[in-house]
This record gives structure tokens, sequence and C-alpha cells, in this order.
């Protein structure tokens, strides 16, 4: 299950709430295990309630033309609501074969049960749950403007809520992040192949992209460079060809069945200068200082501070405290916890995040160390595994 539902409802149970309305895509998908962004493209949208008493009523309200979605990855919610209509024929010659025989099944179950839209779908959620006289936390307060006031006594954001409980992932969200990583990873390894004087730097991006998709996942954002275009943001677009001594910057993720991975490392075009070596070293020196410190109970701060006193003696004096930072990972790229200077609340178990150090110079290029990390009862696991140093030659 996706969903930390003990955590969630502790914290339900805390603020007073009975019921929590989710309406984005990233939470819908949390709450149910089920579905698409596609609803939310075209904006049909799709919904999820899950109650603080444990009773197998949580439900997931989702458009008819789905139900094929929810067949083969089945929701763990109690209760599945219809909206919308779709025309889809039944050729009678032969026998269907799973999963349309099931497919069928289900759209002749829905027949005459669809509601309308999926404001009637959530409102009759909550007239079932009977929530008339509860506190209701939804998501999206915009959205609760379009529901039945008199389903419920008192609404409030659930925003603070879901956030929080997200950041402490189960034993099925931390698998499919630790795979994430590992295709991010598996794409620069890929990509270091075409590090070479002459080649073109768009060719180095093909072929990350390309093995995000070969490994069944989808890289979303590509943020490295070399050269001069390693020194800030540059387009994925860029043909700039690669010459020797270029300091290259690599940073990228993507999504793997919908998890996000975010890594970043540095590689050199030929053989490194002292310069493009020394600092390395000292970007690594900050990544081994963090890893010492990973723990439940360690603060943000401290974590920051540390990391940038080990760069700054590792020999780049200018290094800023602004560049030394990290984040939770899951549904979403950036999520909490937030790891960044002045933050004091406490890293806990089962928390994954990712700790970044970037180098930016213009006029000779940047320089990239991230890592992703669980954080364990005792410690920490790391789901990056390539090495610290540079890479050289494409190796």
């Amino acid at each position: 299950m996706l969903c930390n539902v003990d955590r969630l409802v502790a914290l339900m149970e805390e603020k007073g709430i009975d019921a929590i309305v989710a309406s984005s895509f990233e939470n819908v998908y949390y709450f149910s295990g089920t579905g698409t962004r596609l609803p939310f493209y075209t904006g049909t949208g799709a919904a999820a309630v899950i109650t603080r008493e444990r009773n197998n009523e949580d439900t997931v309200c989702m458009a008819i033309p789905y139900v094929s979605l929810e067949t083969e990855k089945p929701t763990w919610m109690g209760k599945v609501e219809i909206f919308g209509s779709i025309n889809i024929l039944k050729n009678d010659v032969g026998t269907m074969k799973w999963p349309e025989s099931e497919i069928s099944e289900k759209l002749d179950y829905y027949k005459g049960k669809s509601h309308d839209s999926l404001v009637t779908a959530v409102n009759e959620t909550l007239k079932r749950l009977k929530l008339s006289k509860s506190k209701v936390g939804f998501e999206s307060l915009e959205f609760s403007n379009k529901l039945d006031s008199s389903l419920f006594a008192e609404k409030c954001s659930a925003v603070d809520i879901i956030n929080d409980a997200r950041q402490i992932k189960t034993e099925d969200e931390i698998k499919t992040l630790r795979k994430s990583s590992q295709i991010n990873e598996s794409a620069f390894i890929e990509s270091l192949k075409f590090l070479k004087e002459g080649n073109d730097w768009h060719d180095v991006t093909l072929a990350w992209y390309t093995k995000w998709a070969s490994e069944g996942g989808a890289g979303l954002f590509w943020g490295g460079g070399a050269g001069s275009h390693a020194s800030q943001f540059y387009p994925v677009e860029s043909s700039y060809k690669l010459l020797d001594g270029d300091v290259v910057r690599y940073e990228g993720g993507g999504t793997y069945q919908e998890y996000w991975a975010d890594s970043g490392r540095s590689a050199i075009v030929g053989e490194p200068s002292e310069k493009e070596l020394q600092f390395a070293s000292a970007l690594a020196s900050g990544a081994h200082e963090v890893r010492k410190l990973l723990k439940p109970g360690a603060m943000p701060d401290d974590l920051c501070n540390s990391v940038l006193q080990k760069i700054r003696e590792g020999g780049i004096t200018e290094f800023e405290i602004s560049n030394v930072w990290g984040h939770g990972i899951g549904l979403s790229l950036n999520e909490l916890p937030r790891i960044r200077p002045g933050v004091n609340k406490p890293l806990e178990a089962g928390m994954v995040i990712c700790f970044e150090t970037p180098y930016f110079e213009l006029g000779w290029g940047g320089l990239q160390l991230e890592d992703t990390y669980l954080i364990t009862d005792t410690g920490f696991e790391k789901f990056t595994e390539m090495k610290d140093e540079v890479y050289r030659n494409g190796h």
C-alpha cells in the first residue's frame, strides 16, 4: 500500500478531522493506489475520500472510462464511485478474455449507477459516510465550494496533514523509489559512453532519455551540461560540441510507477585539471560528512552547516550555504522534509531524501553531487550507487 494510513489517521485524530477528500492526481493515487494522470489533463479529474474510522468505507471516485485501469491495478479502498459515460460496444463473437471479461462485468454493474459528475460522486460519498455533523478536511478548498455544504458541519484545509503523512514512506513506496533511483543512475551511466571530444551534447542527453524509457520509466528533467553549459541550467536541445577538458555537471530525474528519482554527478571530458579534482574532492568530503550524521533525530540546520565547513576546508572557500540543501522525494520531485539552513525539525525513520551540493561558476563550468537516502531506524540506506569521484572518459 502506498498510503501511510496509520500516520494519516493519527494526524486526523490530532486535528479532530473525520474524513479527508483528496483531489489532485498525486494524492488520489497515494490514497487509492490506482488511477492515471489523464483525467487531470482532460479536466475530468478524480477524488478519493479516506475516513478516520476504519470501516472499509474509504472511496475512490473516478470516471467510467478508467474502470479498466482499476481492474488491472485494483484499489485497496473499500468503495468505488463512478461518474460520466462512455460508449463502448461489445463484440458478441467468441469469448472475451481477461481483463476485458471483468471490465465488461463492471460496465454492466455500473450501468444506471454512474453519477453525472465528479462533484455528484463526491456528494454521494459524503452522504453515505454520514458526515453531516463532522469536520472534513479538503486538499482543495476551491473544490469543496462546489459540494453540498450540508453534507459536513465544518471544513478545513488538509494539505499540511497529507504532506506530513506522505513524508514517512511505506514499504511499497520505498521499493518503488529505490527502483526509480536505480533507473536514473543506469541512465547516467549509459550517457557517459558519449562523453568524448567532438560528440554532440544532444547525443548525451538522448542516451539518458532512451535508457529511462527502456527501463520502463520516464526521464522528465535534465539539468546538466558540459563546458560553459555546466555553469547553470541549460536547454535540453543544446547541440554543444564537447571539448577536451570540459567539466560536466550531471543532474536529472524522472519517474518510475509515478515515483520520482533525482540525483547528480560530475564528469570530465579527457583528463581533469588540478582545480577540477580538488573541487570535486571537496564536494565528496561534504557527502562523506552528511553520511556520518544522517539518522533519526538529525537536524537539517546541523547537517547543512557541517557539510559547508567540510566543503570549504576541501578548497572551495567561496562555497555558499545556500547551495547546501536537501528535500524529500516521492510522488512529487520536491516534498517534505525540507533540509535547509535554519530548519530544526528532526529527520525521522522512513523519510526518503535527496541531499545535494551543486557548484556553479560562470566561465568555468559546474559540478554536482546529489544522492538519495532512506532514513532507517539506525542510520540510512543509500539508494544511489555511483561513485563520488569525477567520472573520466566515460567511466
